[in-house]
């Protein structure tokens, strides 16, 4: 997961780079690629973060039985 957050991270660092570099028109579309990528790696990250709970809630359990 860490390593991924490197790939996301320089994403955003290139389409920063990318949006001081460009044209006006191009600014709104590239914000909000930018944004929905990062909603969507924030969604990945709780979603894998929840299943981590669960995983290590439920392996005591596991062995109760």
């Amino acid at each position: 997961m860490q390593g991924m957050q490197g790939t996301v991270d320089s994403m955003n660092n290139i389409g920063n780079e990318i949006m001081r570099q460009s044209a006006a028109p191009n600014l709104n579309t590239m914000k909000e690629k930018l944004e929905s990528l990062n909603a969507r790696w924030k969604s990945i990250e709780m979603d894998l973060q929840q299943s981590h709970e669960k995983l290590v809630y439920s392996l005591p359990l596991r062995y109760k039985f």
